[in-house]
């Protein structure tokens, strides 16, 4: 594999974790936004939050249309 394709794959592989964090930011964003604002209420205030699967991508939707995106 030339230098070339090594430094595209990388900046492929980067650009698409990059958006699946500025997915998840977004979201978080909204959810602290809702919860200031007293639309979400926890049922319970002392439970913790369930983190997501280990293997959870993020925002499917817009992991698969990075995929497709970047495989054009």
């Amino acid at each position: 594999m030339t230098h070339i394709a090594t430094l595209e794959e990388q900046v492929q592989r980067l650009t698409e974790a990059s958006t699946i964090w500025q997915v998840r930011a977004r979201q978080a964003e909204d959810q602290l936004k809702q919860l200031a604002a007293g639309d979400i209420v926890p049922e319970n205030a002392t439970e913790a939050v369930e983190s997501p699967p280990a293997n959870d991508r993020g925002a499917s939707g817009v992991w698969i249309w990075w995929r497709r995106l970047w495989r054009s």
